[in-house]
């Protein structure tokens, strides 16, 4: 059935092929002068002919066996014409390279005696043209193939090796079928294979020796290899496979053989069909493979009974092909749930027939060709008499039969709650799924003798759950039996979702990951009236006032301030912010509704004590982040012209300001200095606020492990670590080894089964830590999925634990998580719309989870949004920023953009400027090209978890950069007496132009300027325009130098200069046609000064020349004539006199006129 199949999917190609060869040998019997009589050439036909029918069939072989291992969607169609003229060529080489009858008596006659002794002794062959690599045939049906110097050509050339395989009886169809050979031997290492090694042991009768010997590195393609060598076994392990593109059916029927591929490096191949095909003994370590690449899998496995490959983490990205992949491999159950088939569009009978148990392809996506065509994904599960559960695919309609036992059918759809298709189902008798087609549609398909289900009721909910249904094992836990709760929660407007419970009505969750599951049962979703959380927001002062959690929409008082006031402020009000409604100023008092979350800011104003006495000046000190000590006072009244060294000293001694791990140095006029750099010598003479700086200075004390409480000699002591902070590093390489368990971690408690204390866990004074470990015994895994949750459905690499242990060091590291611009990375979370980490190192993994990445908004409201503009100049665009009101930002971020609706990124961040950096020259951009700006406040004073943070403002508005014109070209036309008109680009950003007109030849010419408003120039067209210039004197060769301006006349653009003669137009111009002969005779009276005139006229939408000359009759006149077609019509024609210096001629005023 199998060979039947494959026959019907190569039978067009191969039938053209076959009448293609039989058309061709026709003719080719004529070109060799094998035809038309053969009777008459009866003994040339023994002697030679026979050899050249022998190659030119030999040849047709090998094109049709090139025809049959090629894939079953082929990357180029060929149509007859193509087949028979790649056949004629093929098959002409071969019969010009056949040797005829004279040729081969000759060479008899003279190798004669040689080869009968060599035919004695056994047969040699060269296999190649430095004869160093030859082959022995012997008596014993052994081909041994050596060579002379290992020093020399290695290479065995593919030409002689077919050739040697021809004279020993076989071809290029069977390879070594009809050969005597039995056993080939390599005896030399480092012979190397041809680079097209297809065929290249098919068919062999006994074992292949010495394949570990052979250098593969040339080599792109080993299809049909081992074909059919029923016997081999080949030693493959060490074969170097970088270069090889095809492996199709490569040890197809090769029944003995057992390959070890584990270490191939299979980076280009792309063609694995058939590979082990029918090799029954095969089991092959493809592991580690990397298929990247591979386009063809179909039938890769095919019957191939022996073989329980480990494909789990293949790539098949690129995959289009997989129908009968694990058709009758009886001994196959592949972990494929994670492979990407989206580009596969045929896996009809994929697994049929094969040994698979429990599948869960939920997460597989269709390619949408393979939805449209039915008949390439029928049969898929056909004859798996082995399975007990199956979860399909969004769109996967197939067939499944061969399980003799009871099964159930759910059907689900995304947005429906599940129905039940099939209650009691015997898979003995074949079985539709998804009948309909529907592309949406999931299968949940499960043994009732050993699983059961768990459906997931919205319970009177808005939406439901996703997934809404789960496959347990019966009798387990939950979670334990392979349960994973939905991860998409049901949603009920006004409500919150508080769990699953297994009544309806229930008020306290009773369902959760360790539920045993012994029937199949339902539970539901438990809501609560939902609730909002309202936050107080200490703004610059001290203190802290817990969130309050209240009922949604109801109304709640605002309670009187507890923060301490900033030096010199006391409170004024609350700045109250529902949701994204604008913030509402509030007193204390007064009552709101909580109608979303709600944030309380606390609003200072001055205190206003009372002013220094005459002749006194006021110092404000500034604790800038540090506390006030008690008893202490934050003004100094000192004498005019006076210094404050004294002051500062005391305050500085008496440590007037305190921050945790921080000792005050000194005071700065800076708020943001990090040195003491006030002058404490210099006098005072004005108000003035002085900032305090500080340095690090921490507490360090000694952290104790007490490895004795677990039977070790003696504790672990860890000095001088800083107290109040993280203990970060220096937690590593303290763990000890204790037998027969494994180390989990720290924890503050003695006696604790999992760990509490880790690398970001705060420090305190004589810290003492406890050892934690588990004993080790069956170890179950579970797998943990990280989701960056970055808008994008982008992940890293899945994790595997043991269960009921934490994640440890294989929690991905913090650079490991690709930057989110606008946002910090806090940590992971179980929960997708989670605000802060609840997944750690430390954590549980109690089964297979997915974990989300936790991002914190970097946008600060308080910094404002900033105003900027653009100009072009003549190298690049001017930024001129407008700060932000508030003023507490430190500096700028600038970005630039070809696109209007650009996101900020770091791909488009062009600079990074400080606070006092108001105007930008963007000296990189071409201001030839339209660009977009925007730019926003930072302020990088935030810290997280002791790393520094630069928070942002609001984006400001983009600002659209008019291009300067590329082609900067000016065309003057003289249009009047005394005016010019000037053709341009016009510059978009200019607010007028500048015209100065010179005489080059006239050095008494006064230098004339007009300018020109933008809004005054006349459009002519592809963003051309044009500006006139008037009162010029007449019969002078100008220049004209253009110039565009900004508003404040500064330039922007120089233009090129152009040049005009100012010439007026012909006088006593007369036209008339003669109506008879058809012409038209022109006539105008002659111009002093002038070298020449230019008539043009527009006949058939063609311009011809009007052929101009001096007036016999009429004296200083010019004349001329053309002769008109036939057909009436309006015929438009010009007059122009030009004067010439040098080659160029410079036009003067030009004359339309239209005549009918």
């Amino acid at each position: 059935m199998k060979n039947s199949e494959l026959n019907r999917k190569n039978a067009g190609v191969i039938g053209i092929a076959y009448k293609a060869c039989v058309w061709i040998l026709s003719i080719m019997l004529v070109v060799t002068g094998m035809a038309p009589s053969f009777a008459a050439n009866a003994e040339a036909a023994k002697a030679g002919s026979s050899k050249s029918q022998t190659a030119v069939l030999n040849r047709v072989y090998s094109f049709y066996e090139n025809t049959k291992s090629l894939p079953k969607t082929p990357k180029k169609n060929f149509d007859k014409a193509t087949l028979k003229n790649k056949a004629t060529e093929s098959i002409k080489n071969e019969a010009r390279n056949a040797k005829t009858p004279n040729e081969a008596k000759g060479n008899e006659d003279k190798y004669g005696k040689h080869n009968k002794i060599k035919n004695k002794r056994g047969q040699t062959f060269e296999l190649n043209s430095s004869e160093n690599v030859y082959a022995e045939f012997n008596d014993n049906e052994k081909l041994t193939i050596s060579a002379k110097n290992i020093l020399g050509d290695m290479n065995i050339e593919g030409n002689k090796w077919w050739n040697m395989i021809k004279k020993l009886g076989g071809d290029a169809f069977d390879g070594w079928k009809n050969t005597k050979v039995k056993n080939i031997i390599f005896n030399t290492k480092g012979i190397s294979l041809p680079k097209k090694s297809s065929n290249f042991f098919r068919e062999i009768k006994g074992e292949i020796k010495g394949c570990e010997n052979l250098n593969t590195s040339n080599v792109t393609y080993m299809s049909n290899m081992f074909y059919g060598a029923s016997s081999a076994n080949p030693d493959v392990s060490k074969w170097d496979t970088s270069n090889v593109i095809h492996m199709g059916s490569m040890f197809n029927s090769a029944s003995l053989a057992n390959p070890d591929v584990s270490k191939w490096n299979t980076s280009k191949v792309e063609n694995i069909f058939r590979m082990f095909e029918r090799a029954s003994s095969a089991n092959p370590d493809v592991s580690k493979w990397d298929t990247s690449k591979v386009e063809n899998m179909w039938s890769m496995f095919y019957r191939a009974t022996s073989a329980n490959p480990d494909v789990s983490k293949w790539n098949t990205s690129g995959v289009t092909d997989m129908s009968d992949m694990f058709y009758g491999a009886s001994s196959a159950n592949p972990d494929i749930s994670n492979w990407d088939v989206s580009n596969v569009k045929n896996m009809k009978g994929m697994l049929q027939k094969s040994a698979v148990k429990a599948l869960n392809l939920s997460s597989w996506k269709l390619n949408q060709d393979l939805l449209n065509d039915n008949g390439k994904m029928q049969d898929v599960f056909e004859g798996c008499i082995n399975v007990e559960y199956l979860k399909t695919p969004a769109g996967l309609r197939t067939s499944i039969n061969g399980a003799n036992a009871v099964f159930k059918i759910v059907r689900l759809k995304k947005d429906s709650a599940p129905s039940i298709e099939q209650e009691n189902q015997n898979l003995n008798d074949k079985y539709e799924i998804n009948k309909d087609g529907d592309s949406s549609a999931i299968y949940h398909i499960y043994n009732k003798n050993k699983y059961v289900g768990v459906t997931f009721d919205k319970n009177n909910g808005d939406t439901e759950s996703w997934i809404n249904h789960e496959i347990v094992e019966k009798g387990e836990e939950f979670s334990e039996g392979g349960g994973i709760v939905p991860v998409e929660n049901p949603t009920y407007e006004g409500y919150e979702f508080l769990g699953w419970a297994k009544n309806n009505s229930a008020t306290i969750s009773d369902f959760d990951e360790h539920t045993v599951i012994l029937q199949d049962m339902k539970v539901y979703s438990m809501w609560g009236k939902s609730k909002v959380n309202i936050t107080f927001d200490k703004t610059e002062g001290e203190g802290n006032m817990v969130a309050v959690e209240v009922v949604k929409d109801s109304k709640y008082k605002l309670p009187e301030s507890t923060f301490t006031a900033p030096a010199g402020k006391e409170f004024d009000k609350w700045s109250v912010k529902i949701g994204s409604a604008p913030a509402e100023d509030k007193q204390p008092g007064d009552e709101i509704t909580a109608s979303d979350n709600v944030t309380v800011k606390a609003v200072w104003k001055d205190t206003k004590p009372a002013p220094p006495a005459p002749g006194k000046v006021r110092i404000t000190l500034d604790g800038n982040g540090g506390v006030l000590a008690g008893g202490a006072f934050a003004t100094i009244d000192v004498d005019e012209g006076s210094t404050l060294k004294e002051q500062l000293e005391s305050a500085v001694a008496n440590k007037i300001f305190t921050k945790d791990a921080y000792k005050l140095i000194g005071f700065s006029r800076s708020k943001f200095a990090t040195t003491a750099d006030y002058n404490l010598d210099a006098p005072v003479y004005s108000d003035m606020t002085l900032y305090a700086v500080y340095k690090e200075a921490p507490v360090v004390t000694n952290v104790t492990i007490k490895y004795t409480e677990v039977g070790m000699d003696e504790d672990e002591v860890i000095e001088n670590v800083p107290t109040g902070k993280p203990i970060g590093d220096k937690l590593d390489r303290h763990e000890r080894a204790l037998a027969g368990h494994r180390f989990l971690g720290y924890s503050k408690e003695k006696n604790a089964v999992k760990p509490d204390f880790f690398k970001k866990s705060l420090v305190t004074n004589d810290l003492v830590l406890y050892p934690v470990y588990k004993e080790t015994g069956n170890v179950d895994k579970a797998k943990v999925a990280f989701k960056l949750n970055d808008g994008t459905d982008a992940s890293l690499k899945t994790e595997e634990v043991t269960r009921y242990d934490s994640i440890g060091n294989k929690m991905p590291a913090k650079d490991k998580v690709p930057a989110r611009d606008g946002y910090l990375f806090t940590g992971w979370a179980k929960s997708k719309a989670a605000k802060y980490p609840d997944f750690f190192r430390s954590t549980v993994v109690k089964g297979d989870m997915t974990v989300y990445a936790v991002w914190k908004s970097l946008y600060n409201e308080k910094l404002g949004q900033a105003v900027l503009k653009v100009f072009a100049k003549t190298k690049g665009y001017e930024l001129v920023i407008t700060p932000p009101a508030a003023n507490l930002h430190t500096g700028f971020e600038i970005f630039r953009s070809e696109k209007k609706d650009f996101k900020p990124s770091k791909d488009n961040k062009i600079a990074i400027v400080d606070r006092d950096t108001l105007k930008y020259l963007d000296e990189k951009a071409d201001n030839g090209k339209v660009y977009y700006y925007a730019v926003r406040a930072i302020d990088a004073d935030g810290s997280y978890n002791g790393t520094k943070v630069t928070y942002i403002g609001k984006l400001s508005d983009k600002v659209l950069a008019a291009s300067l014109p590329k082609d900067r070209g000016v065309t003057t036309t003289v249009t009047g007496k005394g005016a010019v008109s000037l053709e341009f680009n016009k510059t978009m950003a200019a607010a007028g132009y500048k015209v100065t007109v010179t005489a080059p030849y006239d050095k008494k010419f006064k230098a004339i300027e007009r300018f020109v408003k933008a809004d005054k120039l006349v459009a002519a067209g592809a963003d051309k325009v044009k500006a006139s210039v008037t009162g010029l004197p007449m019969g002078k060769f100008l220049a004209f130098k253009l110039e565009a301006l900004e508003a404040d006349n500064n330039k922007l653009v120089e233009y090129g200069n152009s040049f005009a003669f100012m010439l007026g137009a012909v006088e006593k111009f007369g036209a008339k046609v003669n109506k008879k002969s058809r012409v038209l005779n022109i006539k105008f009276k002659a111009m002093k000064g002038v070298n020449g005139y230019e008539a043009k006229i527009v006949i058939g939408g063609k311009v011809k020349t009007i052929k101009l000359k001096k007036s016999k009759k009429l004296k200083g006149f010019i004349v001329g004539s053309i002769k008109l077609p036939k057909k009436k019509g309006n015929y438009t024609f010009t007059i122009r006199e030009f004067k010439k210096i040098g080659k160029l001629k410079y036009y003067g005023q030009t004359i339309t006129k239209v005549v009918k």
